[in-house]
Formats: C-alpha cells, sequence, structure tokens
C-alpha cells in the first residue's frame, strides 16, 4: 500500500481589514515526501513574501505575547524584532530567514496558506451531503465558493458548524411522534433531554433542532429516518471534480 501527500491551498477572504481563509481545495499531489515538502515550501514563500502582516487575521489585533514571541524568533534568527511600536502594518517577513527558519516563523505565527496531509492510497475525506437538496455543504465567500471535507469526522464537525448556522440560519423543526421520526425513539427521548440544542413539545409532536450546536445536530440525524444530511466519504479524484465543477458553478 502506497502513500499520497495531498498539498491543499486555502481560499483567501478579505473584509475590508484583513485577510481570512474562507475554504481550501486540492493544490496537487504526490507520491515523493521530499518533492511534497519542497512544493509546499515554495508555494508558502510566494504567498507571504509580500504580504502585509498587518493585513492577516492574525496579527490585525493579536494579542501581545504572541508578538513577544515572534520578536523574540527575529531577533535571535536576524538580529533585530519584527514589531518596533504599536503600529502593525507594513510588516513583513524577513526575506533572509533560511527555509527552516521560515517554515518556523509561520509556525510560531500561526500563518498556514497551504496543507500538506499524507495519506494512504485508499484513505478518503469525510464530506457533508444533504440528500433533499442533491448538494454538498460549501463556504461561500465574496470572491470563491469551496467545499467543506475533512480527514477525519470529527474535524468535519469543527469545519462544518459555522457553515450549518448559515445553510440553516433558523432552527429545525420536524413533525411527529418520536416513532415516526426515529426507529429508535427511547434513544432519541433520551437524547432530547440531554443534549442542548434539541427540544420537544409533545403536545405540538414538534422536534426543534439548533442548527449551531454541531454535536446535538449529528448525535440526532443518526437516530432519524429520514436525516438531514449524509456523511459522504470521498477520493482524491472525486475531491478533485467536485471542486472543478464549484470553479465552473462559481
Amino acid at each position: 500500500m502506497g502513500q499520497l501527500f495531498i498539498l491543499r491551498g486555502f481560499h483567501w477572504g478579505y473584509n475590508d481589514e484583513t485577510f481570512y481563509p474562507c475554504g481550501n481545495y486540492i493544490k496537487s499531489t504526490f507520491t515523493d515526501q521530499i518533492k511534497a515538502e519542497k512544493a509546499l515550501l515554495s508555494l508558502e514563500r510566494s504567498h507571504w513574501q509580500d504580504m502585509d502582516l498587518g493585513e492577516t487575521y492574525q496579527f490585525f489585533d493579536t494579542d501581545q505575547p504572541l508578538i513577544d514571541r515572534i520578536n523574540k524568533f527575529t531577533l535571535q534568527k536576524c538580529g533585530s524584532p519584527l514589531f518596533t511600536d504599536d503600529d502593525r502594518r507594513d510588516v513583513f517577513i524577513p526575506t533572509t530567514l533560511s527555509d527552516d527558519d521560515f517554515m518556523e516563523f509561520l509556525k510560531i505565527a500561526h500563518l498556514k496558506a497551504f496543507k500538506l496531509t499524507k495519506f494512504e492510497d485508499d484513505q478518503k475525506f469525510y464530506s457533508l451531503f444533504f440528500p433533499d437538496e442533491q448538494e454538498y455543504l460549501k463556504i461561500y465567500d465574496e470572491g470563491s465558493v469551496a467545499l467543506v471535507y475533512s480527514e477525519s469526522l470529527e474535524q468535519l464537525k469543527n469545519e462544518a458548524e459555522s457553515e450549518l448556522e448559515y445553510h440553516w440560519d433558523e432552527p429545525l423543526k420536524l413533525t411527529g411522534e418520536l416513532s415516526a421520526l426515529s426507529d429508535s425513539p427511547n434513544l432519541l427521548k433520551t437524547l432530547i433531554d440531554t443534549q442542548k440544542g434539541l427540544n420537544y413539545k409533545a403536545d405540538k409532536k414538534l422536534l426543534s433542532i439548533k442548527s449551531d450546536h454541531v454535536d446535538a445536530l449529528f448525535s440526532v440525524n443518526e437516530l432519524l429516518k429520514q436525516p438531514l444530511f449524509e456523511i459522504k466519504t470521498l477520493s482524491v479524484d472525486e475531491i478533485k471534480a467536485l471542486e472543478e465543477n464549484l470553479i465552473e458553478e462559481w
């Protein structure tokens, strides 16, 4: 069984003050780790070399401890601190940093324009699909649209949380006896009684589900006869095909 190294890039949005990541896409794939890491370094260098750090969401309104860590690092590696006053505009990553130090700088600063993931060749991503709409969950921003997918189900929950809140901007309401809604009505009742974000009015036979409570949403979905969404596993090639369609859609 071989390994596949997947290089993903982040889409970037701008809110009139800072740039922020808003979804990702598969940039390229490699079977050789060294080639993949060299490509990652080259892409990160190219992305950040002319980027004003003051316009990134990490530094626009960051805390002083991060500034202190960055200054300590650049003082050690370059001979002077990077941030010299409270004005964080017109600040750039030093071009004199070695490749290893440059990547270490990104790690300390929590900056990442690309992401390298190692997969076994039969490993798949997790994505979220709405059967009624025949659509996958996506992130829409002013300049891009991106498919939501992750290496694990837990990561998918984290990445899908805010997008599900946008997708369903009001609580979901399902009508019927618990036995009509689920093949396991007792488990469903226990879940409703113990999970925030779920409410059932027996007199109205109405189940309300808040989309901003992602754990409750995923848990109740597993018990419904007619799930609100499905968890799909997608190969790298399937992700690429879907992303190509998104480009045409946008």
